[in-house]
Protein backbone atom coordinates (compact mmCIF):
# COMPACT_ATOMS: atom_id res chain seq x y z
CA UNK A 1 0.00 0.00 0.00
CA UNK A 2 2.85 2.29 0.88
CA UNK A 3 4.42 1.64 -2.48
CA UNK A 4 1.14 2.30 -4.32
CA UNK A 5 0.68 5.53 -2.42
CA UNK A 6 4.19 6.59 -3.44
CA UNK A 7 3.53 5.77 -7.09
CA UNK A 8 0.29 7.78 -6.99
CA UNK A 9 2.10 10.69 -5.41
CA UNK A 10 4.86 10.57 -8.07
CA UNK A 11 2.27 10.41 -10.82
CA UNK A 12 0.41 13.36 -9.36
CA UNK A 13 3.64 15.34 -9.14
CA UNK A 14 4.46 14.45 -12.78
CA UNK A 15 1.01 15.52 -13.90
CA UNK A 16 1.32 18.75 -11.97
CA UNK A 17 4.77 19.44 -13.42
CA UNK A 18 3.46 18.76 -16.88
CA UNK A 19 0.53 21.09 -16.27
CA UNK A 20 2.88 23.77 -14.99
CA UNK A 21 5.08 23.42 -18.09
CA UNK A 22 2.06 23.63 -20.37
CA UNK A 23 0.86 26.75 -18.54
CA UNK A 24 4.29 28.31 -18.93
CA UNK A 25 4.30 27.51 -22.66
CA UNK A 26 0.77 28.97 -22.93
CA UNK A 27 1.92 32.16 -21.25
CA UNK A 28 4.92 32.36 -23.56
CA UNK A 29 2.67 31.85 -26.58
CA UNK A 30 0.26 34.49 -25.32
CA UNK A 31 3.20 36.85 -24.82
CA UNK A 32 4.48 36.15 -28.35
CA UNK A 33 0.99 36.65 -29.75
CA UNK A 34 0.79 39.98 -27.93
CA UNK A 35 4.18 41.02 -29.30
CA UNK A 36 3.16 40.01 -32.82
CA UNK A 37 -0.10 41.90 -32.44
CA UNK A 38 1.81 45.01 -31.35
CA UNK A 39 4.29 44.60 -34.22
CA UNK A 40 1.41 44.12 -36.67
CA UNK A 41 -0.30 47.19 -35.28
CA UNK A 42 2.96 49.14 -35.70
CA UNK A 43 3.34 47.87 -39.24
CA UNK A 44 -0.24 48.86 -39.99
CA UNK A 45 0.49 52.34 -38.70
CA UNK A 46 3.63 52.52 -40.83
CA UNK A 47 1.67 51.27 -43.84
CA UNK A 48 -0.97 53.91 -43.24
CA UNK A 49 1.71 56.56 -42.97
CA UNK A 50 3.37 55.30 -46.17
CA UNK A 51 -0.01 55.24 -47.92
CA UNK A 52 -0.54 58.82 -46.84
CA UNK A 53 2.90 59.89 -48.08
CA UNK A 54 2.39 58.00 -51.34
CA UNK A 55 -0.94 59.74 -51.86
CA UNK A 56 0.72 63.06 -51.06
CA UNK A 57 3.56 62.37 -53.52
CA UNK A 58 1.07 61.22 -56.16
CA UNK A 59 -0.84 64.46 -55.72
CA UNK A 60 2.40 66.43 -56.07
CA UNK A 61 3.32 64.42 -59.17
CA UNK A 62 -0.11 65.01 -60.67
CA UNK A 63 0.23 68.71 -59.92
CA UNK A 64 3.69 68.80 -61.53
CA UNK A 65 2.37 66.97 -64.58
CA UNK A 66 -0.42 69.52 -64.90
CA UNK A 67 2.18 72.29 -64.68
CA UNK A 68 4.31 70.59 -67.37
CA UNK A 69 1.29 70.15 -69.62
CA UNK A 70 0.37 73.79 -69.07
CA UNK A 71 3.95 74.88 -69.85
CA UNK A 72 3.95 72.82 -73.05
CA UNK A 73 0.67 74.38 -74.06
CA UNK A 74 1.96 77.88 -73.32
CA UNK A 75 5.24 77.09 -75.10
CA UNK A 76 3.34 76.03 -78.23
CA UNK A 77 1.22 79.18 -77.98
CA UNK A 78 4.35 81.31 -77.51
CA UNK A 79 6.07 79.65 -80.47
CA UNK A 80 3.05 80.45 -82.62
CA UNK A 81 3.11 84.08 -81.45
CA UNK A 82 6.86 84.32 -82.11
CA UNK A 83 6.39 82.95 -85.64
CA UNK A 84 3.61 85.46 -86.26
CA UNK A 85 5.78 88.28 -84.89
CA UNK A 86 8.75 87.20 -87.03
CA UNK A 87 6.54 87.14 -90.10
CA UNK A 88 5.08 90.54 -89.23
CA UNK A 89 8.56 92.02 -88.68
CA UNK A 90 9.75 90.50 -91.94
CA UNK A 91 6.82 91.99 -93.83
CA UNK A 92 7.39 95.36 -92.16
CA UNK A 93 11.09 95.18 -93.04
CA UNK A 94 10.26 94.42 -96.65
CA UNK A 95 7.73 97.25 -96.71
CA UNK A 96 10.32 99.71 -95.35
CA UNK A 97 12.90 98.44 -97.82
CA UNK A 98 10.47 98.84 -100.72
CA UNK A 99 9.60 102.33 -99.52
CA UNK A 100 13.26 103.31 -99.40
CA UNK A 101 13.82 101.74 -102.79
CA UNK A 102 10.89 103.72 -104.19
CA UNK A 103 12.43 106.89 -102.84
CA UNK A 104 15.66 105.99 -104.66
CA UNK A 105 13.98 105.16 -107.94
CA UNK A 106 12.70 101.59 -107.80
CA UNK A 107 12.12 100.36 -111.36
CA UNK A 108 8.48 100.45 -112.35
CA UNK A 109 6.76 97.66 -114.20
CA UNK A 110 7.70 93.99 -114.18
CA UNK A 111 11.31 93.13 -113.40
CA UNK A 112 13.42 90.45 -115.06
CA UNK A 113 12.68 87.81 -112.38
CA UNK A 114 9.57 85.65 -112.21
CA UNK A 115 10.57 83.92 -108.96
CA UNK A 116 12.55 84.76 -105.85
CA UNK A 117 15.83 82.84 -106.21
CA UNK A 118 15.54 81.37 -102.70
CA UNK A 119 12.36 79.41 -102.11
CA UNK A 120 12.05 79.28 -98.32
CA UNK A 121 12.42 81.51 -95.27
CA UNK A 122 15.17 84.01 -96.05
CA UNK A 123 16.47 87.51 -95.45
CA UNK A 124 18.50 89.92 -97.56
CA UNK A 125 19.60 93.52 -97.70
CA UNK A 126 21.23 95.81 -100.25
CA UNK A 127 24.92 94.86 -99.97
CA UNK A 128 25.82 95.73 -103.58
CA UNK A 129 29.20 97.48 -103.46
CA UNK A 130 30.00 96.51 -99.86
CA UNK A 131 33.77 95.99 -99.41
CA UNK A 132 35.03 92.40 -99.66
CA UNK A 133 38.58 91.22 -99.10
CA UNK A 134 38.66 87.49 -99.92
CA UNK A 135 41.06 87.08 -102.83
CA UNK A 136 41.98 90.77 -102.57
CA UNK A 137 39.78 93.82 -102.11
CA UNK A 138 36.74 94.05 -104.38
CA UNK A 139 33.24 95.53 -104.06
CA UNK A 140 30.44 93.04 -103.53
CA UNK A 141 28.82 92.50 -106.92
CA UNK A 142 25.51 91.08 -105.69
CA UNK A 143 23.15 90.61 -102.76
CA UNK A 144 23.49 87.86 -100.16
CA UNK A 145 20.20 86.05 -99.51
CA UNK A 146 20.52 84.40 -96.10
CA UNK A 147 18.69 81.09 -95.58
CA UNK A 148 19.12 77.74 -93.87
CA UNK A 149 21.37 75.15 -95.42
CA UNK A 150 19.55 73.08 -98.02
CA UNK A 151 16.94 75.73 -98.86
CA UNK A 152 16.12 75.37 -102.60
CA UNK A 153 17.56 77.87 -105.06
CA UNK A 154 15.54 78.19 -108.27
CA UNK A 155 15.96 79.68 -111.71
CA UNK A 156 14.32 83.13 -111.64
CA UNK A 157 13.45 82.89 -115.34
CA UNK A 158 13.58 80.42 -118.23
CA UNK A 159 17.09 79.71 -119.43
CA UNK A 160 20.09 77.40 -119.38
CA UNK A 161 21.73 76.52 -116.05
CA UNK A 162 25.40 75.56 -115.93
CA UNK A 163 28.01 74.94 -113.25
CA UNK A 164 30.59 77.64 -112.60
CA UNK A 165 32.53 76.28 -109.60
CA UNK A 166 35.42 78.49 -108.47
CA UNK A 167 37.57 79.26 -105.47
CA UNK A 168 35.61 82.27 -104.20
CA UNK A 169 32.09 81.15 -105.04
CA UNK A 170 32.54 77.45 -104.32
CA UNK A 171 29.69 75.54 -105.91
CA UNK A 172 28.13 78.10 -108.26
CA UNK A 173 25.51 78.09 -111.01
CA UNK A 174 24.89 80.54 -113.84
CA UNK A 175 21.44 80.75 -115.44
CA UNK A 176 21.44 82.49 -118.82
CA UNK A 177 18.11 83.86 -120.02
CA UNK A 178 16.75 86.12 -122.73
CA UNK A 179 17.60 89.35 -120.85
CA UNK A 180 20.90 88.38 -119.26
CA UNK A 181 22.26 85.96 -116.69
CA UNK A 182 22.24 85.47 -112.91
CA UNK A 183 25.07 84.02 -110.84
CA UNK A 184 24.36 81.98 -107.67
CA UNK A 185 27.33 81.10 -105.44
CA UNK A 186 28.21 79.16 -102.26
CA UNK A 187 25.72 76.36 -103.01
CA UNK A 188 25.72 73.32 -100.76
CA UNK A 189 25.01 71.09 -103.78
CA UNK A 190 23.65 71.31 -107.30
CA UNK A 191 20.14 70.70 -108.61
CA UNK A 192 18.89 70.51 -112.20
CA UNK A 193 21.24 71.83 -114.88
CA UNK A 194 20.78 72.39 -118.61
CA UNK A 195 17.55 73.81 -119.99
CA UNK A 196 15.39 74.97 -117.09
CA UNK A 197 12.09 76.74 -116.63
CA UNK A 198 11.46 79.54 -114.17
CA UNK A 199 11.10 77.98 -110.71
CA UNK A 200 13.24 74.90 -111.43
CA UNK A 201 15.50 73.98 -108.50
CA UNK A 202 19.10 74.48 -109.68
CA UNK A 203 20.83 74.07 -106.30
CA UNK A 204 20.61 74.39 -102.54
CA UNK A 205 21.83 77.07 -100.12
CA UNK A 206 25.20 76.42 -98.50
CA UNK A 207 28.46 78.15 -97.59
CA UNK A 208 31.09 76.71 -99.93
CA UNK A 209 34.04 78.67 -101.32
CA UNK A 210 35.24 81.65 -99.32
CA UNK A 211 31.99 81.53 -97.30
CA UNK A 212 33.09 78.31 -95.56
CA UNK A 213 32.48 78.55 -91.82
CA UNK A 214 30.18 81.55 -92.22
CA UNK A 215 26.40 81.87 -92.47
CA UNK A 216 24.75 79.88 -95.23
CA UNK A 217 23.43 82.05 -98.07
CA UNK A 218 22.96 82.46 -101.81
CA UNK A 219 25.28 85.09 -103.28
CA UNK A 220 23.08 86.39 -106.10
CA UNK A 221 24.23 88.58 -109.01
CA UNK A 222 22.28 90.02 -111.94
CA UNK A 223 24.12 90.68 -115.23
CA UNK A 224 21.70 92.15 -117.80
CA UNK A 225 22.52 92.05 -121.50
CA UNK A 226 21.88 95.81 -121.62
CA UNK A 227 22.76 98.08 -118.70
CA UNK A 228 19.78 100.40 -117.95
CA UNK A 229 20.26 104.06 -118.78
CA UNK A 230 19.76 105.00 -115.13
CA UNK A 231 20.62 101.93 -113.03
CA UNK A 232 19.59 101.77 -109.39
CA UNK A 233 22.21 103.19 -107.00
CA UNK A 234 22.93 100.96 -104.00
CA UNK A 235 23.25 102.12 -100.42
CA UNK A 236 27.04 101.86 -100.95
CA UNK A 237 26.87 104.28 -103.88
CA UNK A 238 27.42 101.74 -106.67
CA UNK A 239 25.32 101.42 -109.84
CA UNK A 240 27.45 99.01 -111.93
CA UNK A 241 30.24 96.63 -110.96
CA UNK A 242 31.75 94.98 -114.01
CA UNK A 243 28.74 93.77 -115.95
CA UNK A 244 26.56 93.44 -112.82
CA UNK A 245 23.95 95.87 -111.54
CA UNK A 246 22.30 95.87 -108.13
CA UNK A 247 19.60 93.14 -108.06
CA UNK A 248 18.05 94.56 -104.87
CA UNK A 249 15.10 96.49 -106.39
CA UNK A 250 14.20 93.49 -108.56
CA UNK A 251 14.46 91.05 -105.64
CA UNK A 252 12.04 93.24 -103.71
CA UNK A 253 9.46 92.62 -106.43
CA UNK A 254 9.55 88.84 -106.10
CA UNK A 255 10.95 87.94 -102.63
Amino acid sequence: MGQLSQVDADLANAVQNRANALNAQRRNLNSLLGQQARVLAGLNLQQSALDGKFAEQQNLLNGQQRLVDDLHSKQSELSGLIDKLKNKLHQEELARARHLANLQGLPTGPGPFKYCPVQGPHAFSDSFGAPRYAGGYHPHAGNDILADRGTPIVAPFDGVASQDANGLGGNAVIVRGALGYVYNAHLDRYGTLGNVSAGTVIGYVGNTGDAAGGPTHDHFEWHPNVIPAHPYRSSYGYTVIGSAIDPYPYLLQVC
